[in-house]
């Protein structure tokens, strides 16, 4: 899969989901299904820290964040239909989504939790 991280490192994906893609063996309904749990791991651990940086954060902070956060969601998706769509149609485009997809909430992730850092000093 082609990757398309805008000159940031590629995260790293969880150690269960490293476990369950060498399980997939390449079958690639088990790999979308590793791709799915990992996501719904990393949307939860999005959310967690969302939900603590919401409460370091002013009310107008709050807003701007709560703009910023559906413009990211708008944008990840937008990025990773157009990352998959050089394989439109075929096997590996719900495969490039779903990598895209949590690469994408992994770079989010890091970006919400410097802002909280920055917030508790």
């Amino acid at each position: 899969m082609v990757a398309y991280s805008a000159g940031r490192p590629d995260p790293s994906f969880s150690k269960r989901y490293d476990v369950c893609a060498d399980k997939s063996e390449g079958v690639t309904v088990k790999m979308r299904e590793c791709l799915g749990e990992e996501f719904e791991r990393q949307d939860q651990e999005l959310n967690r820290i969302y939900k603590a940086l919401v409460q370091t954060l002013s009310p107008n902070n709050r807003l701007i964040l709560q703009k910023s956060e559906r413009a990211w969601i708008t944008y990840r998706d937008a990025a990773c239909d157009f990352e998959g769509s050089s394989e439109s149609g075929g096997t590996l485009e719900f495969l490039i989504v779903g990598e895209c997809r949590v690469r994408q909430t992994l770079y989010r992730i890091e970006d919400l939790k410097k802002r909280l850092e920055f917030e508790k000093q």
